[in-house]
């Protein structure tokens, strides 16, 4: 059995676009593709005898916190087969990713998810705004507040070294 943790490539997307949609029920196959194509965005993926079995996506971005520019890496759609989750797959692309994010130099990284991620270093935030911006969308069905950004989180719990 051959077990390869790889970025993806063009020949692998339509893999990758397989297992999303399927582990994705609700998303559509072209909310995926346009995700994919960005310039920024990376996916990583385990293969084991060329079989796609898992895979996450990883995106390069900046923003502010405060008055510095950081990097930050975003990681998402974090997927897996449903016949073979719980063997630790995901897990393995959550290590690659943050070892990656710290290797190529990135100050920061999000992972949005509902999962808790801790044991990888990531601190859980509370969800505590969110906005509809398409019309097309039911509105929501409870109040929705807007916050500042800056009143959400006291980033000096985290360690973010000289900045």
């Amino acid at each position: 059995m051959k077990t390869e943790i790889k970025f993806c490539d063009e020949r692998d997307l339509p893999k990758v676009l397989e297992l999303l949609t399927k582990v994705f029920e609700k998303q559509t196959r072209r909310y995926f593709e346009r995700k994919l194509i960005e310039p920024d965005t990376k996916t990583l993926a385990i293969f084991v005898d060329d079989r796609l079995d898992s895979t996450l996506t990883v995106c390069d971005r900046e923003d502010y916190i405060g008055k510095s520019r950081m990097r930050m890496c975003g990681i998402g759609d974090v997927a897996t087969s449903s016949e073979i989750r719980g063997r630790g797959f995901a897990s393995k692309l959550m290590r690659k990713a943050v070892n990656v994010a710290q290797s190529e130099g990135y100050h920061i990284s999000m992972l949005f998810t509902d999962i808790n991620k801790e044991r990888f270093g990531f601190k859980t935030v509370k969800r505590m705004f969110s906005k509809v911006i398409d019309k097309s969308c039911p509105k929501p069905t409870v109040p929705v507040e807007v916050i500042e950004v800056s009143k959400l989180l006291d980033l000096t719990e985290f360690d973010l070294g000289d900045f």
